[in-house]
């Protein structure tokens, strides 16, 4: 609400008017100011001070409806006050400062439903608030100059009506995820839900699964543990497969690149090893004398860097430095350091 022509330089009781002969400007016997356009209709009204529009006011959209009601300062919206759209439906009811929505307040559609519940600074949601679609709640927590950021949960419409803990009492909308946005998007540690089963659990950078991670089938049982990287398994990871005899058992452990075996890994079928060594996009390699020398990781250099204290020779110098687990890649011990090996 800016430009409000609530400046008054007449501080006596004289009546003003426009060369047209419309009235400007009066003052009632109660000490109130009313202010009209060139046309006669009423622009504002309300207490002054100092030439300017201070305490309880109105300020009206040229239909003559109202637009502002509450307290004023300065000749803007200051303090406690409403806001209508044009047609007189409330918009807001909170608080304002220098004309601007900052502190709490409700924001509604034209269809008088709630938007918005919670605080406001310079006119954008900030800090803790609920945003509503079509009057029902799909977001709860923290938001930064109008955009989802920090800790919040979100929810979206489902098919199915039914109740349960994860439901939010809100007309069959359900928990969707819970955790770190930034702007606007999942990031940081947090959880996803389908059909108010927990999905993934994890890390999560702009929108996509990154980190470490949990997966599970709809049934909640685990299906994979470890690294992601853009929405794929990347890294080191643990996978199962649910079956009759064992519900999930672990199928594979060990490195990933976009969702496939790559690297070294041990592959198992009825809780028995029946692989182990290098992987290529999903395949095992058959072992030879130069695969045997060949980097863990990126299956082209050869391997020159060994961890201490176990001294497994697993990887090439330059994939060394980017790897960034604390674990052999082999046999999974904690290491120290790692020590380029000449031969």
């Amino acid at each position: 609400m800016d430009n409000l022509p609530l400046n008054n330089n007449n501080d006596n009781d004289d009546n003003e008017y426009y060369p047209n002969g419309n009235l400007r400007y009066k003052r009632d016997n109660n000490n109130v100011c009313h202010y009209y356009d060139v046309n006669g209709i009423k622009i504002h009204s309300g207490k002054f001070k100092n030439g300017k529009a201070n305490g309880i006011g109105n300020y009206y959209y040229p239909n003559g409806n109202l637009r502002y009601n509450g307290e004023f300062k300065n000749a803007k919206p200051g303090g406690k006050g409403r806001e209508y759209y044009k047609d007189g439906i409330l918009m807001y009811n909170g608080e304002f400062k220098d004309g601007q929505r900052n502190g709490n307040g409700i924001l509604y559609n034209e269809n008088s439903k709630l938007i918005y519940d919670g605080y406001w600074k310079n006119g954008k949601y900030n800090n803790y608030g609920k945003y509503y679609h079509d009057g029902k709640l799909i977001y709860k927590g923290c938001f930064k100059n109008g955009i989802r950021n920090g800790n919040g949960k979100y929810y979206e419409e489902c098919e199915i009506l039914y109740c349960d803990e994860f439901m939010n009492n809100n007309g069959g909308y359900e928990l969707v995820y819970n955790g770190g946005w930034y702007d606007g998007k999942y990031d940081g540690n947090g959880k996803y839900y389908e059909d108010s089963e927990l999905i993934y659990d994890g890390g999560w950078e702009n929108g996509k699964k990154k980190g470490n991670g949990k997966e599970y089938n709809i049934e909640g049982e685990l299906i994979y543990e470890g690294g992601w990287n853009n929405d794929k398994k990347n890294g080191y990871g643990k996978l199962y497969e649910d079956d009759d005899k064992y519900n999930c058992q672990l199928i594979y452990e060990g490195e990933f690149k976009d969702d496939k075996y790559n690297g070294f890994g041990k592959e198992y079928y009825d809780r028995k090893l029946i692989y182990e060594g290098l992987y290529k996009d999903g395949k095992y390699i058959e072992p030879t004398i130069k695969d045997e020398y060949l980097c863990l990781l990126c299956l082209n250099e050869k391997r020159v860097m060994a961890f201490i204290p176990c001294g497994h020779l697993s990887m090439c110098e330059n994939c060394s430095y980017n790897y960034n687990e604390d674990k052999c890649i082999i046999c999974r011990k904690d290491f120290s350091i790692s020590y380029k090996i000449f031969f």
